[in-house]
């Protein structure tokens, strides 16, 4: 760092004025409201020209540098929410067509593989297995409410066979479509 005063506090307090500056355009490049970015900046702008010795300027330091990568995590967090939102949402008004990873990226505007670890990170399953949760969870009500065969409810819901949807079915509720369309005949 350039010598931009002969006093080491000056000193340190010009390379945290810097330092602040640089911070806010950077949470402000990353999404981050400007001026919650800049309400931050001149809030320790304010306590740093308060300082008056050298202890003082250090744990400032930290507080700024915590808060500032807070709102930068906390901007992220939400960016992954909305993707992840948005590809639910789209997978549950589309569960009826073949999905593939690639188109749902292509939709949400993700690269597929990021996309893929984002939704397992934050959903704790795979894409695919959402896309089976959504279609067997579909099946399941059509099974109770409606006279549709479980072959016509396997391949409305998605299913290319009936025995794939079987065993995915059985995979998800413990039990196959015809026990749970006789389960729901039973009068409690």
């Amino acid at each position: 760092m350039g010598k931009m005063s002969a006093k080491n506090l000056n000193q340190l307090k010009n390379g945290i004025t810097t330092f602040i500056v640089l911070i806010t355009r950077v949470c402000i490049s990353s999404g981050v409201q400007p001026s919650k970015a800049y309400a931050y900046s001149d809030e320790y702008l304010q306590v740093l020209d308060k300082t008056n010795s050298e202890a003082e300027i250090f744990p400032l330091l930290y507080k700024i540098i915590d808060k500032f990568i807070g709102l930068i995590e906390a901007r992220e967090k939400q960016r992954t929410i909305n993707h992840v939102e948005k590809c639910k949402i789209y997978i549950d008004t589309n569960y009826r067509k073949k999905l593939s990873l690639q188109e749902i990226a292509s939709e949400v505007g993700l690269n597929p593989s990021y996309l893929s670890h984002l939704f397992s990170k934050t959903e704790g399953m795979s894409i695919k297995e959402y896309i089976y949760k959504v279609r067997t969870e579909r099946a399941m009500n059509l099974l109770r409410f409606s006279n549709s065969s479980i072959m016509e409810i396997g391949e409305y819901v998605g299913f290319e066979s009936q025995s794939y949807f079987g065993k995915i079915f059985k995979s998800y509720t413990g039990m196959t479509p015809q026990m749970c369309r006789d389960w729901s005949y039973v009068k409690i």
